[in-house]
């Protein structure tokens, strides 16, 4: 693999040096502009990336090619050499696996409602005891296996397999989750371009207290991300996601999200990220229809010392089609979302970084029993192999 690396950057006209035994590439074209990316950092990656494949980190190698290839968009002849390395290492290694584990805290597990009464046009109804203990702890296990080709530069087909576990006190929060996506990307200087189909299946425990929430569904995505020459980045992506319930028929039905961002270096270390979407959803049951839009904005931060953080917050909104059971009126829903995470590359289990998670969630409504508070964490660590 590096003789391959080797041969290709001397065809770009790419000098190769060789320190310590590592085989890096220097450039030998003309300087990069000022809003480029800085020559030194596309050189010290391209290093990283090198040191990457002769230690047997396929992946990482792949990652720092990949975001050459969108940063570094100044010289077509670089481009090209990126993405031919990026054809080299996917062949080397198609098959990728992945494992996550994450502890779930949570002060509201089952999103009980923060109010004890449900008034209704036909009489009022016992919700629950506000001083019922609500907390709770979960436990999230995930396997992924992916199968990737690159046909040519720039182009490749993937397939992606995961299994999901979550694992609660309370039988019926959990639940199996499968999924099988098969993806169309294209990669381009500064660009990227998805098109993927996916279909899952969720099942839970058979309980005999009410209907099963077991469901299927079928999906359709396209996402494009373009990276500017500041480092400024553009999102989108629309996704459709057609589910069907065992038993809960009057939940059938098409749910259609669209999410735009767009994210700005505010320093060397710190980025700035503000975000919408619409979503809408139709189903069987008009009540449990709804319109609805979000926005947001979150802001991270990498220390030198290894500590890394970001906070976030997202305002959405939902508006239901039809009148709620047993009232006069449509549901309609609010939510404030504040987020916080942080690591260090210092702090390590089992030589992975773990990262803990935290948000609180404020959910308004005028239907009582979706009127509720939480506070949920998540302590997640992620191996790639």
């Amino acid at each position: 693999m590096l003789r391959a690396l080797k041969d290709k950057a001397q065809r770009l006209s790419i000098k190769p040096l060789i320190l310590g035994g590592l085989i890096v590439c220097a450039y030998a074209s003309a300087p990069l502009s000022a809003q480029a990316l800085d020559a030194r950092q596309a050189l010290a990656q391209v290093r990283l990336a090198q040191a990457d494949v002769k230690a047997g980190d396929i992946g990482r190698a792949l990652r720092r090619f990949e975001w050459l290839l969108f940063n570094d968009t100044d010289s077509v002849k670089r481009s090209k050499f990126y993405q031919d390395a990026l054809r080299q290492l996917t062949a080397e290694r198609p098959l990728s696996f992945g494992m996550s584990a994450a502890v779930l805290p949570s002060s509201n597990v089952t999103r009980s409602s923060s109010e004890t009464i449900f008034h209704t046009e036909i009489g009022d109804f016992v919700i629950g005891d506000s001083e019922d203990d609500t907390s709770g702890v979960g436990l999230r296990l995930q396997a992924n296996g992916a199968y990737t080709h690159t046909y040519a530069l720039g182009r490749e087909v993937s397939a992606n397999l995961s299994f999901s576990s979550a694992l609660y006190k309370t039988e019926s929060l959990r639940n199996t989750t499968q999924k099988l996506t098969l993806a169309h990307r294209w990669r381009e200087p500064g660009a990227q371009y998805t098109l993927s189909t996916s279909l899952d299946r969720a099942i839970y425990p058979d309980l005999d207290t009410g209907t099963s929430p077991n469901s299927w569904a079928r999906g359709l995505a396209f996402g494009t991300t373009h990276i500017r020459n500041s480092g400024h980045q553009v999102s989108l992506k629309l996704s459709l996601s057609d589910r069907v319930y065992s038993e809960r028929d009057y939940l059938d039905g098409l749910t259609t999200t669209l999410s735009a961002s767009y994210s700005l270096p505010t320093s060397p270390r710190s980025r700035l990220t503000f975000l919408g979407g619409l979503a809408t959803a139709n189903l069987q049951a008009e009540h449990y229809s709804y319109k609805g839009y979000n926005l947001g904005a979150s802001y991270s931060f990498s220390h030198q010392n290894g500590l890394s953080w970001a906070l976030g917050y997202k305002a959405s909104k939902q508006d239901y089609d039809d009148i709620f059971t047993g009232l006069s009126y449509a549901r309609a829903d609010s939510t404030k979302t504040v987020t916080a995470s942080v690591s260090h590359r210092d702090i390590q289990i089992a030589g992975k970084v773990p990262r803990l998670s935290c948000s609180t969630l404020t959910n308004t409504s005028n239907v009582a029993l979706y009127d509720y508070t939480s506070v949920d964490c998540s302590l997640t660590l992620q191996f790639d192999f």
